[in-house]
């Protein structure tokens, strides 16, 4: 959200309406999650559901924050539980504890609504688009540049969403076009080797991401500590674990961001629950 509105108030210096990419991930498997999908079938024929279902269960009993926790979990049952667990923040064990304070009933929803846009049937790619098309494209990607670009006075269109390329990279671009063995977004970077001058770099991939593991260090670092420490709907015992974690080497430094801005947003808002 924050690069998007810096780039964003940028842009407006020169113009108002600009053209952005979103949706080119998720339609011409641009994500490096897909590279891991494409083995999901392959490990499942080789590794018996048993030792699978073992290795699930003992993931789930690691701290969140270990590399790798939420796909093992993913993978103790089918194709598609993985998709349930992929980029989770918080598995439904750890929500039910972090909500504690606030006594309310935390089921499995956001896993198993995940799981179910993921048993649509065709390639595991196919599907893992499909999903992601459906969830993190719509209530994160295209939220953010929206909210960022307008906040700037700025229109961004993706010209990308148009039905006939959606229709395009669903029905009629086979997988070798779209991503496979590590190479991603074969057709558009095919495309742009054609049209775009040959000093541009169409293999590189950058996320908008702000330097948070740097920031924890800081003064950021101790704002986080503040607010969450001061929690009246986390369990500050939880918070503690993962900032704790995240000062021993655990990678938890987008969720502490997600719950400090949570709980920053109910005090703004004075939401109660």
């Amino acid at each position: 959200m924050v690069p998007t509105f810096l780039v964003s108030r940028l842009i407006r210096d020169h113009a108002t309406v600009a053209l952005g990419g979103d949706g080119g991930d998720e339609l011409f498997g641009g994500y490096l999650a897909y590279r891991w999908f494409e083995h999901q079938e392959t490990i499942r024929r080789l590794v018996p559901p048993l030792l699978r279902r073992a290795a699930g269960a003992a993931a789930g009993l690691l701290p969140p924050g270990v590399r790798g926790r939420g796909y093992l979990m993913g993978s103790a049952g089918d194709l598609s539980q993985t998709f349930g667990y992929a980029n989770l923040f918080f598995d439904v064990a750890t929500r039910r504890k972090l909500l504690a304070p606030l006594a309310i009933d935390v089921r499995r929803e956001p896993e198993e609504a995940r799981a179910a846009l993921g048993a649509c049937g065709g390639s595991a790619l196919q599907r893992a688009t499909a999903v992601d098309f459906q969830t993190y494209l719509v209530d994160n990607i295209l939220v953010k540049v929206d909210r960022a670009s307008m906040l700037a006075s700025l229109e961004v269109r993706a010209p990308l969403l148009d039905p006939r390329i959606i229709e395009l990279a669903y029905g009629r671009t086979p997988d070798r076009l779209r991503a496979l063995h590590g190479t991603r977004k074969v057709l558009l970077r095919r495309l742009a080797g054609r049209v775009l001058p040959p000093a541009m770099d169409v293999t590189r991939k950058q996320g908008f991401s702000i330097p948070l593991h740097t920031w924890f260090r800081g003064d950021w670092g101790r704002f986080f500590h503040d607010v969450l420490g001061s929690s009246q709907y986390f369990d500050r015992g939880v918070t503690r674990h993962l900032l704790r974690g995240q000062e021993l080497g655990l990678v938890n430094t987008h969720r502490i961001f997600a719950l400090t801005m949570f709980e920053l947003w109910m005090r703004e808002y004075k939401v109660s629950i």
